[in-house]
């Protein structure tokens, strides 16, 4: 065997050892303690402390899911069907246009601007991160005295205004 000779810390010494003492193995308490062999292999499911924060925020979600079938089925549409100038008269919009849709109303331009400002807003993401990491400690100072000149001006607008609110704020997050 590869290992004769080496003493394992998980087997009893060998008859060649001449020891009659038995070593501390991992399933055994040893002489720093018990093993957490079986604690590292418990898997348990993870216990938030946040619970309330997480229930709201998917109650939140499906308000928003809710809202968006309402408006997008039944308020937009009862909207847009008729366009009634007085009890007795009826104006239906129809059109052949294929970029249109039944409302009349042409939405490429609407498309594209969403398509636009998410590639924008991408790019703008991912240079603002490559900003943070060349320039991180010039940027937080930067920041830091422009924050404290603009609590310095809602002082001065207190002051200006005779608001001791403003002022009491300005300055104590001035500070």
């Amino acid at each position: 065997m590869a290992t004769d000779g080496i003493p394992q810390d998980n087997m009893a010494p060998g008859p060649d050892a001449g020891q009659t003492t038995t070593q501390a193995t991992t399933a055994q308490p040893g002489e720093f303690g018990s093993s957490e062999f079986g604690e590292r292999l418990a898997y348990e499911k993870p216990k938030y402390q946040d619970l309330w924060a997480m229930i709201l925020f998917y109650v939140h979600i499906l308000i928003i899911v809710i809202l968006c079938i309402y408006f997008w089925g039944v308020s937009i549409p009862a909207l847009t069907d008729e366009i009634s100038t007085d009890d007795s008269t009826t104006v239906t919009i129809t059109t052949d246009d294929d970029d249109e849709g039944s409302d009349g109303s042409n939405t490429t331009g609407l498309w594209l601007a969403l398509l636009a400002s998410l590639f924008s807003g991408a790019l703008f993401g991912m240079l603002w991160l490559q900003c943070m990491k060349m320039f991180a400690e010039m940027i937080i100072k930067i920041l830091l005295f422009v924050q404290i000149g603009a609590w310095c001006l809602v002082a001065i607008m207190g002051v200006a205004i005779g608001s001791t609110y403003l002022i009491a704020i300005g300055i104590i997050f001035a500070l």
